[in-house]
């Protein structure tokens, strides 16, 4: 696709249609109509079309003037009508197009699509080719497997779509012919040949069919016309017929990713992503059938290849054959034997040779002939013809290598002029070929062996260094050996060249102090009494603050505070391997605090003393006491009358006897039985029964296992006689009453398919639950006993389980053990995300609240990169990653004193290692710290592989004494049930189908909002045979019994063989409760079937799919197209929270991860309910019974009396009498007025939206609280207005106030749904019953699903949870619900930047202690950077590294790194920082633009622009310009052309110009010393010494000094091996070009948003989409406020440069505080 599509935003862009096109393809030649109207259609779209040239156009077609007019972009419908547009360019220019990481579409989780038509012409189009003699297949094959490869390294799954129809347009030219066809073939023959499918066209039904059974994720495809190196023939296009492809894919609501500005690292693939909106074509099949043949028999063809090549052994047996086929042809010249002898001598020297070939130097004055180009391309025909009909099945064939046109010709040549040409060594197989191929033509042997000659060795690259520094650094040293080799013409020793620092003090008087952190400066002392009072008033508001977050968090008098004085049992101990985990053995030791395991042989117990006789004696006693205390508490709760089962319930689990326990039980039992029995009797209420069975059925269950031997005859007899009214079996032995026989409550269901269908939250977990010393308020289960012991022997451990499973509570017992042990060492929290900070701190004040600080200290403290609350003067930090990286590299004393307190360290959510945009960094904590960790996380693929690094590196920092202990458990607490929003059919997809547009909408299949959705209904079996059934995919009880139904339908075996009661063992007169463990069992053995039909019967697989996904097919019809998610949502929402309301699914999150969308749903639903009450409070008979007559008089009457009152309070006893009576007329008044409005508000409860009841108080003072702090803020009244129907709303743009009046509120019941953004994703304790999607946004992937999901149905607070789509498309639920866990991807482990932190950190002076003592010491600091560089995940994850190439290339990075932090003057020969490495470690920008800047800075270049300026605001705006340009990289959209213009642009730049000509040279010179000495350091790692791959060697074109390292290619030439990272190489290329040769276009957002402070503009000009314009501004405001900073810091204080960049800082600051709504910084 071009790079130079036009683009304009559209306020709607995701709007929806249905396009169901009946396609009658029609027959044409490539180059003929058969019809005039054909020829016009033909004519429009391809005028212009021209091969591509190195200008900056591009090769789309050009057509109709009027399109502008004929597509409305803020319509909700894009319609297109192909007999009077043409132009495809512009049309595909109306689609969203962004620049971003698409990683998280495909990795692991989604397949997609590549046109592999449109690969070969992208592949092709590199520079580095040598098209000049019909090119060389093992280039082009090895930049299509190199392509492929590193998508299926990063967990790629994808299919090559070849559309047979262009193979008459490749046919027209034979250099394309027989490159495709050695494509194809070289992909058929190898391991893609499973991915290969073949289509006729866009307009083949088979395509249309394909895309919606498989839906992909993208389909990757270039519209980019074939370059005038391949083919020089000017009516070859390929650009119309690609361009079809492409609308027809964007209007099927498939995404497409052009094949251009690809970037594969690490872990993210960086390319531009094209949205699909609703599309409305007319006139769309005959417009295709004009650029397309739908050539049946090309097709047959490629599916059933009719010519087996197995018998062939090698590739030149193959060209022996086919050259006999030309021959019998008989139309070769008189040199065409010449040729096929060049042809098959050249074969056979590369099959020797491989890329260690040496070609033959080329002859001058050579002149070949067309009588060779005929031969030529006779020859490549035959080829082409041949490889197209072959068979490859059960082939060897390799055809990487099958021609190469550098070779032949060189050999051909020399056969014209009779050299010796055929090697010794190759004679007689030559001979065979000879002579199989028909030849006569004879080659004298070369007994030199001329073609045999070895490759000229390369010289060690580290030996040819442009430039060489002194250095002398252990470290690097120790970690890189290579060292020793570095070598230069041009060596710098120290002190031979000018020192900048030195310069910049002796004639600048620049200071070049060192910069503080912010959290490391002392607070500075109040000395104001005033301001004392009002400091410590604001800390005791913070402290009440504090305390109610705290209870909504962990429950007032929570179970769980820590108390201190009490000295809890021991802990376990480091026990050998083989005693962990003795709970499991029989008879063996158990864990601290808990019972020995059972199972041993019991000898004979001792006697037992007179004093054992007296205790026990004693207990019974107390005992007794105890049952009577507490059966007055049960009596007193049987009389609450409706609550007295909540109030049961409550006391139950506060009960200490068993005794009391079993009684209690059964009375809850009773009166749940009254219930049903007084309103549920009947058949006609048999569902509502069973329905609200489910609690008794629950407590009948208690009783039988855990009370039944306590309780007595007659209430025995009671519970088995409610037993059998169910209609269940009465137990063997029992004799149930003739009134429990009549079965008046019978369900009509036995007891085993009741717990299935019903009763799922019933199925018990068996998750060994048992009391334990260690831990108050719960009884752990097995696996969390597990943790509490990993954490008792000081290990480390990786722990892996569902959300809700119960995984957070050791971090505290962590906490709790470390407060215990000392007053001064610290437990860091690192929280993923800042919404997770204030949890962490109120759950830490809720527990530990009571421990005794010493005077200074906090019990937590809080560090962001924004704010900071005492971070070194607490016990517990909670900090985020980039700060806690900050905090442990600093050299600042106080702060390495704090850090060598730590002891512990959670990583909660360390999933984020390999799924954020800072997963460098938790992967350089977790080899950063020196203490035991614990890293928890709920959705990790490859935990295995995690848990190996993991130990691996805590052993060698360790030094052995610690390991990490993997602890997994993958049982969810509660069941999680699948819906879907039932919405009507799209008003859009009504008007294509061509009814009215304000027709009433369809009557809806079921009065029902929300659907029941089982996940399977959206599989398709393309997609489980790549992707399989997700292995953390739990189906829940309901859902298994609907799947054994399904496979019981269509399979006798299955029916009989799975039977539930069979299956589980139930037997007549026999209660079976079934297990989780029983019922995984039955769920997996149903997987297995379900599997096995896939590969031996998928015709029933099929039915079944079928079956499941009937009840929601409409649903899924309705999303496969795009549409209007927000309006859907919007209309929706208010029923869909009716229902909620109605079947108690209530509270609810309703997730969006657009803000406004939050708000404007919120609103939506918020208006709603206020127009309902208004409507309510005006009818007649609300008036008639809750009207207040004569308020405002009442109250004023009683105002007067009270007052009166008030001046009569001195007067005698007559009096106050008098006043009392007066007193008691206005009470009475009062009492009546409240007591009607209390009526009024209980009425109108109705209108809002409430979850559990909350306390009135919190709600009074939270509003109070946001009151506060209200003043202008819109989103506080918003809140406010929001809060009075019980609803909420949670983003990144409220203020902590805010968000903590919403989170507090909503777990207190206050508010019954929120809507939110991901800040409530992760692990953030928001208890709901539903989760519901709104609208689908590209970050919404499945490991973020994951997250959102789990907070539905939270343990301990619901049995069962609930998620719910909205308006989510079908292609993204398909992929969310069939996409398994993804695998964490090894970082980048360093770049230049951070190795230069490193080097400061360990060459830092030692600290010492109070005593005088090192805290650390440089030996213990090299270590620590040792391990860190010796242990990067990506060493574990990444193939190259299995290579053994990824080691070589980071010793060979880091060799380079020190050379140019050397050359930057950055540190030492010894390695320690110097000059101005302070503040470059400072900016933490963008790593490019930081040693740039150094570098100019250094070349005093900013000060001459300055002082040039001629004024400081045109100063500011020359600093604006050169820093907009080195720490900004946003792409302008594929679309954008320079030499169209809006009308909107004015002054305004809208894209990056680039430096001013006064820094380019020193830029320039900065990017070619920079290149030049990081491919002489990464080509050392390679094999053979060279970066460039020997395969694009082969080309003659290329080479190491000629490769341009900074182009973005699509394929690099890299050698083999090379792990690309855009990180690694720090230069900034301003006039960057994509493989074509294009400019890549930079957005100068930066510099017109100081000019134009819009954000109209911001979106309309610099085409910011609304949900990312705050973030990037942000980002570059942080950018400058740190330069501000660090240049203030390091320069004098009247420096002009450090001068213009504060002013710029805080202009620009004010500016954007100003245009988004903040408050000012003052």
């Amino acid at each position: 696709m071009s790079a130079n599509w036009d683009d304009t935003d559209s306020e709607n862009e995701n709007v929806v249609v249905e396009e169901k096109p009946v396609i009658l393809p029609r027959a044409r030649q490539p180059s003929i109509a058969k019809s005039l109207e054909k020829a016009a259609i033909l004519e429009s779209s391809v005028h212009g079309s021209v091969k591509n040239d190195d200008s900056d156009s591009d090769a789309l077609s050009v057509g109709s003037e009027d399109l502008d007019d004929m597509i409305d972009l803020e319509a909700e419908i894009l319609t297109l009508d192909f007999d009077t547009m043409t132009n495809m360019k512009k049309i595909i220019s109306q689609f969203e197009c962004e620049y971003r990481n698409i990683v998280s579409e495909f990795a692991d989780v989604e397949i997609f699509l590549i046109s592999l038509d449109s690969l070969i012409i992208e592949c092709a189009a590199h520079k580095y080719h040598n098209w000049q003699l019909a090119g060389q297949s093992i280039v082009l094959t090895k930049q299509v497997d190199r392509f492929l490869q590193q998508f299926v390294d990063l967990g790629g799954k994808f299919k090559l779509v070849v559309f047979t129809d262009l193979g008459a347009q490749f046919a027209r030219d034979t250099i394309l012919s027989f490159a495709r066809a050695t494509v194809v073939a070289h992909l058929a023959s190898g391991p893609f040949a499973k991915d290969l499918v073949y289509f006729s066209s866009p307009a083949d039904p088979n395509w249309a069919k394909y895309l919606i059974d498989l839906t992909p994720s993208f389909l990757m495809i270039s519209t980019d016309n074939v370059t005038r190196e391949v083919c020089a023939q000017e009516d070859i296009c390929f650009t119309p017929q690609l361009e079809t492809i492409v609308i027809d894919v964007l209007s099927r609501s498939i995404p497409i990713v052009p094949l251009f500005s690809i970037s594969v690292n690490f872990v993210s693939v960086d390319a531009f992503y094209i949205q699909p909106r609703l599309v409305v074509k007319h006139n769309w099949d005959s417009f295709v059938a004009a650029h397309w043949d739908c050539n049946g028999e090309l097709l047959r063809n490629a599916k059933n290849p009719s010519v087996s090549v197995k018998e062939y052994k090698n590739a030149a047996e193959l060209w022996a054959k086919i050259i006999a086929d030309a021959k019998a042809s008989g139309s070769g010249s008189e040199n065409f034997e010449a040729l096929c002898c060049a042809v098959l001598l050249s074969v056979l020297v590369c099959d020797r040779r491989g890329v260690e070939r040496v070609y033959l130097k080329e002859r001058e004055n050579v002149k070949r002939g067309l009588d060779v180009i005929r031969d030529r391309r006779l020859l490549l025909n035959t080829a082409a013809a041949l490889l197209e009909k072959a068979n490859f099945v059960d082939s060897k064939l390799k055809l990487a290598d099958f021609w190469d046109g550098r070779m032949v010709f060189g050999i051909f040549d020399e056969i014209c002029a009779n050299e010796l040409i055929l090697p010794y060594r190759l004679q007689e197989e030559f001979a065979k070929l000879h002579q199989k191929a028909g030849l006569s033509f004879p080659l004298a042997v070369d007994t030199n062996e001329r073609l045999f000659e070895p490759s000229p060795e390369a010289k060690d690259p580290l030996t040819q260094l442009p430039i060489l520094y002194e250095s002398d650094s252990p470290l690097f040293k120790r970690f890189v050996p290579e060292i020793a080799r570095l070598d230069s013409g041009k060596k710098v020793k120290e002190g031979e060249v000018q020192d900048y620092a030195e310069y910049f003090q002796e004639t600048m008087q620049w200071k070049l102090k060192p910069i503080e952190e912010e959290f490391a400066k002392p607070e500075e002392k109040i000395e104001d009494v005033w301001q004392r009072k009002r400091a410590n008033k604001q800390r005791q508001y913070a402290s009440r603050w504090y305390e109610m977050f705290a209870n909504s968090l962990e429950g007032r008098g929570s179970k769980l505070l820590v108390d201190f004085s009490r000295i809890p049992k021991g802990f376990a101990t480091r026990d050998d391997d083989e005693n962990a985990g003795d709970d499991k053995k029989k008879g063996g030791k158990a864990w601290a605090g808990q019972k020995g395991g059972g199972g041993a042989k019991k000898g004979k117990e001792p006697a037992k003393s007179k004093k054992d006789l007296i205790l026990e004696a004693n207990k019974k006693t107390k005992d007794l006491k105890i049952i009577e205390g507490e059966k007055v508490k049960i009596k007193y709760g049987t009389q609450q009358g409706k609550d007295a089962i909540s109030f049961l319930e409550k006391l139950y689990s506060s009960l200490d006897l068993p005794e009391s326990r079993a009684l209690c039980a059964f009375e809850i039992t009773i009166r749940e039985a009254r219930y049903l029995f007084d309103h549920l009797q009947g058949a006609n209420n048999m569902e509502a029964r069973r329905n609200n069975a489910i609690n008794l059925v629950g407590h009948l269950k208690n009783c039988f296992v855990e009370h039944w031997q306590h309780l007595e005859d007659k209430q025995k007899d009671q519970v088995t006689d409610l037993w059998v009214s169910l209609g269940f079996d009465a137990p063997a032995g029992s004799k149930p009453s003739s009134e429990a026989k009549s079965k008046k409550l019978d369900l009509g269901i036995n007891m085993i398919y009741y717990q299935l269908q019903y009763a799922g939250e019933l199925i018990d977990i068996h998750s060994d639950p048992k009391k334990d010393d260690r831990v108050s308020g719960f009884a752990p289960d097995a696996w969390q006993r597990r943790m509490l012991d990993s954490v008792d022997r000081g290990n480390s451990a990786l722990i892996v389980a569902p959300t809700s499973a119960g995984k957070t509570f050791v971090s505290y017992y962590c906490i709790e053990k470390v407060l215990r042990s000392s007053d001064d060492d610290v437990v860091v929290y690192i929280s993923p995300s800042k919404a997770l900070i204030n949890q962490v701190c109120g759950s830490v004040y809720a527990r530990f609240r009571q421990k005794s600080m010493t005077r200074g200290q906090s019990l937590f403290g809080t560090l962001t990169p924004d704010y900071g609350q005492s971070p070194l003067n607490c016990q517990v930090l909670v900090t985020v990653p980039e700060s806690f990286q900050e905090l442990l590299l600093s050299r600042t004393p106080a702060v390495q004193e704090f850090v060598s307190h730590i002891k512990y360290v959670v990583f909660d959510e360390v999933h984020s290692i390999g799924a954020s945009e800072i997963s460098h960094i938790w992967e350089q904590l977790l080899l950063l710290i020196q203490c035991p960790f614990l890293a928890l996380s709920a959705t990790i693929g490859n935990a295995n592989k995690l848990h190996q690094w993991l130990n691996d590196s805590e052993v060698a920092k360790s030094g052995g004494k610690r390991k990490v202990d993997l602890i997994v458990y993958g049982e969810r607490y509660s069941e999680l049930e699948l819906s879907i929003l039932n919405i009507d059919k799209p008003k859009a997809l009504n008007a294509i189908e061509g009814e009215e547009a304000n027709e009433a909408k369809e009557k809806k299949e079921t009065s029902d909002v929300i659907q029941p959705l089982m996940p399977y209904g959206v599989y398709m079996p393309e997609k489980l045979r790549m992707f399989s059934i997700p292995d953390d995919q739990q189906l829940t009880a309901r859902q298994i019994l609907h799947l054994y139904s399904m496979l019981a339908d269509v399979d006798e075996k299955s029916k009989k063989e799975f039977e539930p009661c069979r299956f589980f063992g139930l037997k007549p007169n026999q209660n079976v409760w079934i297990s989780r463990e029983n019922l995984r069992n039955l769920e997996n053995k149903l997987k297995e079937r379900f599997l096995e039909w896939l590969e031996g019967d998928e015709k029933k697989l099929k039915t079944i799919l079928s079956s499941i996904s009937k009840p929601v097919d409409k649903q899924l019809e309705y999303r496969a197209v795009p549409f209007n998610m927000e309006e859907v949502a919007s209309d929706y929402i208010t029923p869909m929270v009716d229902e909620l309301r109605q079947k108690n699914m209530l509270p609810a999150i309703c997730f969006n991860d657009a803000r406004h969308v939050c708000e404007t749903m919120a609103l939506r639903l918020c208006e709603e309910l206020e127009k309902r009450e208004e409507e309510f409070v005006s009818t007649a008979d609300f008036k008639a019974k809750y009207a207040m007559k004569d308020e405002e008089k009442l109250l004023k009457l009683a105002k007067r009396k009270r007052d009166a009152a008030d001046k009569k309070k001195k007067s005698d006893r007559e009096h106050r009498d008098e006043d009392a009576g007066a007193d008691g007329d206005d009470d009475s008044m009062g009492d009546a007025l409240a007591s009607q409005k209390a009526r009024i508000a209980q009425v109108l409860e109705q209108f809002k939206v409430k979850g559990r009841r909350g306390d009135p108080d919190v709600y009074t003072k939270m509003v109070e609280r946001m009151q506060r702090n209200a003043k202008s803020r819109e989103s506080t009244k918003l809140l406010l207005r929001l809060f009075e129907r019980g609803i909420g709303f949670h983003h990144g743009g409220l203020n902590m106030v805010e968000k903590g009046a919403v989170e507090v509120l909503f777990r207190e019941g206050h508010l019954g749904i929120i809507f939110s953004t991901s800040t409530l994703a992760l692990g953030v304790n928001m208890p709901c019953k539903s989760v519901i999607f709104g609208v689908d946004t590209p970050m919404l992937t499945p490991l973020l699903y994951r997250q959102m999901s789990g907070r539905a149905g939270r343990r301990g607070f619901d049995h069962s949870g609930t998620v719910i789509f909205m308006a989510v498309p079908t292609s993204k639920m398909r992929r969310l619900l069939t996409a398994s866990l993804s695998n964490l991807q090894g970082n980048p482990p360093f770049t230049v930047t951070f190795l230069l932190r490193l080097l400061a950190y360990v060459h830092q002076k030692d600290v010492k202690d109070s005593v005088g003592q090192p805290i650390t010491n440089i030996k213990q600091r090299a270590h620590t950077a040792m391990s860190l560089l010796n242990h990067s995940f990506s060493l574990v994850t990444r193939r190259e590294a299995q290579e053994g190439h990824l080691p070589v290339q980071l010793r060979m990075f880091s060799a380079f790194a020190l050379q140019l932090l050397r050359h930057l003057q950055l540190v030492t020969p010894f390695g320690a920082a110097k000059n101005l490495a302070e503040l470059a470690m400072h900016l933490q920008a963008g790593e490019s633009g930081t040693l740039l800047f150094i570098y100019l800075l250094q070349k005093g270049c900013f000060h001459r622009l300055v002082k040039a300026a001629g004024g400081p605001e045109k100063a500011k705006k020359t600093m604006l310009l050169v820093l907009a340009n080195l720490f900004t990289t946003r792409r302008m959209s594929a679309s954008y052309n320079p030499d169209e213009k809006t009308g909107q642009e004015g002054n305004l730049q809208v894209v990056l110009s680039g430096l001013p000509s006064e820094l380019q040279q020193h830029a320039k010179e900065y990017n070619q010393l920079v290149t030049g000495i990081y491919k002489k350091c990464l080509a050392a790692a390679s094999k053979d010494g060279n970066l460039v791959d020997p395969v694009f060697r082969a080309t003659g074109l290329i080479s190491d000094d000629s490769f341009s390292i900074s182009s973005q290619h699509l394929v690099s030439p890299v050698y083999e091996g090379y792990s690309h990272d855009e990180s690694f190489l720090p230069v900034l290329d301003f006039d960057r070009r994509d493989h074509r040769g294009r400019k890549i276009y930079l957005n100068a957002f930066a510099i017109d948003f100081f000019t134009h402070g819009s954000r109209e503009l911001l979106r309309t000009v610099n085409d910011l989409p609304i949900s990312q314009m705050w973030f990037a501004v942000h980002d570059f405001v942080v950018i400058l406020q740190r330069l501000s900073a660090g240049m203030e810091a390091v320069a004098r204080p009247q420096d002009a440069v450090a001068a213009a960049i504060k002013e710029l800082f805080i202009e620009y600051d004010d500016k954007f505080r100003s245009v988004f709504g903040m408050r000012s910084r003052d």
